[in-house]
């Protein structure tokens, strides 16, 4: 409001997207993913992407303003707990 920051929430909706990627694509893209800007006014905060083709690839990209290296690591240690088939 008049250019002063306020707090807002997030209403969880997630932008997510399933590839499929050609061979030899996958760096490619996923290059593309990491250099696609945010418009906060009108995309949540955080992307997945699950890239299928030679491989897979999960990739998250959370904008610095929703999220600090604290929360960041709980995200990495629950994802792996999660892959590992562990209960959180």
């Amino acid at each position: 409001e008049n250019g002063t920051p306020r707090p807002q929430s997030w209403d969880g909706e997630l932008d997510y997207q399933e590839l499929e990627v050609g061979s030899g694509e996958m760096e490619e893209t996923l290059l593309a993913e990491r250099m696609s800007r945010f418009e906060l006014g009108a995309q949540p905060p955080l992307r997945v992407r699950l890239l299928r083709g030679d491989s897979l690839a999960l990739h998250f990209q959370l904008h610095h303003i929703a999220c600090d290296w604290w929360s960041m690591l709980l995200l990495v240690e629950e994802l792996e707990a999660l892959l590992k088939g562990q209960e959180l």
